[in-house]
């Protein structure tokens, strides 16, 4: 794993506390360090993932990958990213506009609010 500059960026703002991102971390090389960067106007923390534990991003967190380079060791890092949504008529264009993942496609509300309900 090689990251020169993490990208951060909220998931989701004004969904009214609905949406939110869990990110666990699944595997990382041994000597690493922080893996996630949280952010605000006044603050960042650097967070690395524990074992048996995950962040909770929510309304309008900033968040990014943190800066690394595990080539030398041949080491990679990865975590899984799950999407959970308490949709509403209000919130569903923002939650279906959703940039930061690959599936469902960007924009497609007619399939996202056909899943409201589904676990």
């Amino acid at each position: 794993t090689n990251c020169d500059r993490g990208f951060v960026h909220t998931d989701w703002e004004d969904v009214d506390g609905r949406a939110f991102n869990f990110l666990v971390g699944i595997s990382s090389p041994e000597r690493s360090g922080p893996e996630l960067i949280v952010e605000s106007d006044r603050r960042r923390g650097e967070v690395r993932y524990g074992s048996n534990a995950g962040i909770l991003v929510g309304d309008g967190t900033r968040h990014g990958t943190r800066e690394c380079d595990h080539r030398a060791e041949r080491g990679v890092r990865i975590t899984c990213s799950i999407y959970l949504a308490d949709l509403n008529e209000k919130n569903l264009e923002v939650v279906a506009g959703d940039t930061t993942s690959i599936f469902p496609p960007t924009g497609d509300v007619e399939w996202v609010w056909s899943q409201r309900g589904r676990h």
